[in-house]
């Protein structure tokens, strides 16, 4: 039985190690997708308000 019960906790941190790896995984997937997505939303932001602000044609005095 012990052999049998070495194989069982071999193949269970086997298992943990995947799902370990696989979580990780995830979670990095999600790390980068929020900095994408603030990424595109600072970008937004600034074109929209750079087209906010659209500066006025000064009268230019006449002289004389």
């Amino acid at each position: 039985m012990d052999v049998v019960d070495a194989l069982v906790f071999a193949l269970l941190a086997l298992a943990d190690l995947a799902l370990i790896a696989h979580l990780r995984r995830l979670r990095q997937r999600r790390v980068q997708t929020r900095r994408m997505m603030r990424s595109l939303k600072f970008a937004i932001q600034r074109e929209t308000f750079a087209e906010a602000i659209v500066p006025r044609k000064r009268r230019l005095l006449r002289a004389g």
